[in-house]
């Protein structure tokens, strides 16, 4: 499986759906949504990572 993609200095854990920063934090908001829809994962994670911005 291709590795989704997400910003540089990002991590996507394909395994939870979740997107690391690298200070640690999680952005809850893709959790179990992006892990049972990985075809959304990309703009999942986008728009959470906006919202924190």
């Amino acid at each position: 499986m291709e590795d989704a993609f997400v910003p540089n200095g990002y991590t996507y854990t394909a395994a939870t759906g979740t997107v690391a920063l690298p200070q640690g934090l999680q952005v809850q908001q893709v959790g179990v949504q992006a892990a049972a829809q990985p075809a959304h994962a990309q703009a999942r994670a986008e728009a959470a990572i906006e919202e924190k911005q």
